[in-house]
């Protein structure tokens, strides 16, 4: 908050303000179309005022009441500005110095998703042939070893270089429907592709 002008230290709240300026290493694991973003933001209209937390904003702009909500519901000219609107995230993202600096990561996939570290897609969603969850877990155990391992003294002689753990959407959402564009995004998947992965086998290529 220190390298802000004064009244501007709201910027730290936001998720790029706070990832340019941290020290440590960091995973940063993300939709560039995340649902809740589209929706609540992208897609949503002023609140009042005195805001009111019964209120519904989320996807209430006009015409896109339906496709806010879901990807599946829009029509052409709406994947333009929901493709732009990633570009622009990911643009900013790898525009930070921190990005490509040893012991960071990322995996930014390009599922509809708000929060999928907690839901199905930890184990279906699959950038470059690599599973979301073991992309994590090869940048933990990397850089800060297998359990019980010691790294006292190591400090940060044992980070890894950023690019080997960096995962960036290989596809935008197409124009014609489906729009989706990675076939291993759980809502999208089989479930069959689901289980092979819980077992150990192979997901599709992505």
């Amino acid at each position: 908050m220190s390298r802000q002008p004064p009244g501007e230290e709201w910027r730290c709240f936001f998720a790029l303000e706070a990832y340019e300026h941290s020290t440590v290493p960091t995973f940063v694991i993300n939709s560039p179309w995340d649902s809740w973003q589209l929706a609540c933001e992208f897609t949503a209209t002023m609140t009042p005022q005195s805001w009111d937390p019964n209120a519904t904003t989320c996807a209430s702009a006009p015409g896109w009441e339906a496709c806010g909500h879901k990807f599946e519901q829009c029509n052409a000219t709406q994947m333009g500005p929901f493709n732009d609107y990633a570009a622009s995230m990911l643009k900013q993202f790898q525009g930070i110095s921190k990005f490509e600096q040893d012991g960071n990561g990322a995996f930014l996939h390009s599922c509809e998703q708000h929060m999928a570290s907690l839901g199905t897609d930890w184990v279906t969603a699959t950038i470059r042939d690599k599973v979301f969850r073991f992309a994590f877990e090869d940048w933990w155990f990397g850089n800060f070893g297998m359990p019980g391992d010691s790294i006292d003294g190591k400090g940060t002689d044992r980070l890894q270089p950023a690019k080997e753990h960096t995962y960036l959407p290989r596809c935008t959402l197409k124009d014609e429907p489906p729009h989706w564009c990675n076939p291993t995004c759980s809502a999208r998947s089989l479930r069959l592709d689901a289980l092979r992965v819980r077992v150990g086998g192979s997901p599709p290529r992505v």
